[in-house]
């Protein structure tokens, strides 16, 4: 059964965060949890979620997985680890392409992910060794080209 995207309302961000946390569990070795602490209170303080369009697919009226996109990039996907394996992340790009978004940063450690936006049609374009925070942990730099040619044209 494919499961519906939604936009995400502004009583649900709590609910993001919450999905978020979950996320990070699963991967303790790129963050301490100072960094953690320092992030999310970066994010609630300049209501980062308010900057940008979420979207996100409920199961048991809970986030299963959820993006947010803005100025034709990926500025964040996450998938609850209750969740994983089951299409949902793979059905979240899809609908990333299917919006003409074709920029997304992804950490290197993130292989599965990574590899998910290679099978949509996704291109390294560069590599970074630190991440926005300024964090060592490597980032990939992906576009989708023909979407980002498509759009560039019409400048």
């Amino acid at each position: 059964m494919k499961n519906t995207i939604k936009r995400t309302t502004t009583q649900q961000h709590q609910d993001l965060i919450n999905t978020w946390n979950l996320c990070l569990k699963e991967i303790p070795h790129l963050f301490t949890q100072t960094q953690l602490n320092q992030i999310q209170a970066l994010y609630v303080q300049h209501g980062y979620y308010e900057l940008l369009q979420l979207f996100h697919v409920e199961i048991n009226n809970e986030i299963a997985g959820a993006f947010g996109v803005a100025n034709n990039k990926v500025e964040m996907i996450l998938i609850s680890p209750r969740y994983m394996r089951q299409g949902i992340c793979s059905q979240l790009v899809k609908h990333v392409v299917d919006l003409g978004v074709y920029y997304v940063d992804v950490s290197e450690h993130h292989q599965i992910l990574f590899q998910i936006f290679v099978q949509h049609g996704f291109e390294i374009m560069a590599r970074s060794e630190v991440d926005a925070e300024g964090c060592p942990n490597p980032i990939l730099h992906l576009m989708k080209p023909h979407l980002a040619t498509r759009f560039s044209d019409d400048d």
